[in-house]
């Protein structure tokens, strides 16, 4: 039912398109940031970028500019607060003080064997990049959200946060199972402050670093397919569209939610013979 607290109606034309709208995509260059990146240029926002590799990013930004899209950049270690806060400087310049979009893309994914002692070493980067980064990019573009008309925060989980999807990454999915609440915790928070705050759980999906990694494992991928009802691997376009309506006029009531995109995987619990 209606109430005085409901937005007046959108127009279809503005619902469904990014025209004037300014994002932030963290760990953009690659696989599904990049997919991020030129599906929100790709219908109109103006997008700020950032990677680890200053080189890498230089070449990304002059190549999405040579398609027409709007899009800078620099390079920012986001496990890094310090580095963190000179980014949000440059973002705020750049966009004079006002951002309507952050996505949380970053990541690592290093995996060890929990009963290793070794495991120890590769905590505080995993905790750091997947977790930390995200709640520091959050807490530092508050600022910059708040002015905005419908601002969104998505953050880019995984799968992994909800199942386990090998048997040494029980680091990777705490990491990105604390992401999750954040999301909740977020979306409760700063409702009152017009922020809306979701995640996108991805399954297995094509990129440079899976498609190296399963490339290694065939059988592993076949088992993952054999899983996946839809029988195939994920491609980035299809989890940067999710993204895309998430920062839209069309999804304004959607908040604290966690969208899971695996083309079924994680509904299937029959066993198979793969």
């Amino acid at each position: 039912m209606a109430s005085d607290k409901s937005p007046p109606p959108i127009l279809v034309a503005t619902r469904w398109n990014l025209a004037g709208r300014t994002a932030l995509v963290t760990g953009a260059t690659r696989g599904i940031g990049r997919g991020i990146v030129e599906e929100l240029a790709g219908v109109g926002a103006r997008v700020y970028v950032c990677a680890r590799g200053e080189k890498e990013v230089d070449e990304r930004v002059a190549e999405w500019r040579a398609q027409g899209l709007q899009v800078a950049g620099s390079a920012c270690d986001v496990s890094s607060l310090e580095q963190c806060r000179l980014l949000m400087a440059a973002v705020s310049q750049h966009f004079d003080g006002k951002l309507d979009i952050l996505v949380n893309n970053a990541g690592t994914a290093m995996a060890h064997p929990t009963a290793d002692e070794a495991v120890t070493k590769i905590l505080s980067p995993v905790i750091q990049t997947n977790f930390e980064s995200g709640f520091n990019m959050s807490r530092l573009a508050y600022p910059l959200l708040k002015p905005s008309t419908n601002a969104s925060l998505v953050f880019i989980s995984s799968i992994a946060s909800f199942t386990s999807v090998h048997p040494s990454c029980a680091l990777y999915s705490a990491s990105k199972a604390a992401i999750n609440q954040l999301t909740k915790a977020l979306a409760c928070e700063w409702a009152k402050d017009g922020i809306r705050v979701n995640a996108v759980a991805p399954g297995y999906i094509h990129s440079d670093f899976l498609d190296k990694r399963m490339g290694l494992a065939p059988d592993y991928s076949a088992k993952v397919q054999a899983r996946t009802p839809l029988g195939r691997f994920g491609d980035t376009h299809e989890i940067a569209a999710t993204v895309a309506f998430l920062c839209m006029q069309g999804s304004t009531f959607t908040t604290g939610t966690v969208i899971t995109i695996d083309g079924g995987y994680t509904a299937h619990s029959f066993a198979t013979n793969s």
